[in-house]
Parts: structure tokens; C-alpha cells; sequence
């Protein structure tokens, strides 16, 4: 996997689009236990792309509140998207053919949702 360098000086578009290349390498790997591991191992990833975004994150997983599209909550991370990212961030789609199991604890909305890796070559 290629390396991912975040500096102060990436502009939010730039992190944005980082975000996107760190889930369509990430969403490729197989993992041993999918439903349980799918976003709990991008966590620490997410923290530092929250850090770089202009602070502390505020993260929701499927069993949290979510939030609203309030400017202020504008750089919460849900289900493996950022908020700030959309709609871009939504435009995901499966990048082989067939049919993947799918996680149902987390939002059909989201990419981690399906268990095969996804691509974010779409845009609006």
C-alpha cells in the first residue's frame, strides 16, 4: 500500500480526496471477522484525518446518535464518511461484480456497509 502523508498544509479538499483513496484501499482487505472489524479499524485513521480536518472529530458509529448537518458538526465522521465530504463521499460503488454480504448494523448509505472493496472514481 502506498504511503499517506497529512500535513497542516493539505487543503480540506486535498484531505477529503486522501480519505477516499485510504477507503478504497482499506475496503479491498479481507478481514477475519467483517461485521465487527469494518470501521473499528479505521478508527485511529479517522482520528487523524479529524485532527488534520481543524480539530478534534466527533465520531458516530451505527450505534450512536447522528448528527445533524449543523455547520458546527460538519467534520463528524458517521459510518466511515465525513460529513464535510458530501455528497462526494456517498457516490461509492462496489468495485468488482456480484453480489457481497452485507453488514446490517451499518447504514446501507455507507461504503463499509457491503463487505468488497469499493470505488470512489464518481463524481458529481
Amino acid at each position: 500500500m502506498a504511503s499517506l502523508t497529512i500535513s497542516n498544509r493539505s487543503t480540506t479538499s486535498d484531505l477529503y480526496r486522501s480519505w477516499s483513496a485510504v477507503v478504497v484501499a482499506y475496503s479491498g482487505l479481507k478481514l477475519a471477522r467483517p461485521a465487527q472489524d469494518r470501521l473499528v479499524v479505521l478508527n485511529g485513521v479517522a482520528d487523524e484525518f479529524g485532527e488534520a480536518l481543524g480539530g478534534e472529530s466527533t465520531r458516530f458509529s451505527s450505534s450512536s446518535r447522528y448528527p445533524s448537518l449543523d455547520p458546527s458538526e460538519i467534520e463528524a465522521y458517521v459510518c466511515g464518511i465525513w460529513l464535510g465530504g458530501m455528497p462526494q463521499s456517498l457516490l461509492w460503488k462496489q468495485s468488482g461484480p456480484g453480489v457481497h454480504e452485507r453488514i446490517t448494523e451499518i447504514p446501507s448509505w455507507s461504503w463499509a456497509s457491503i463487505c468488497t472493496g469499493v470505488n470512489h472514481d464518481l463524481h458529481i
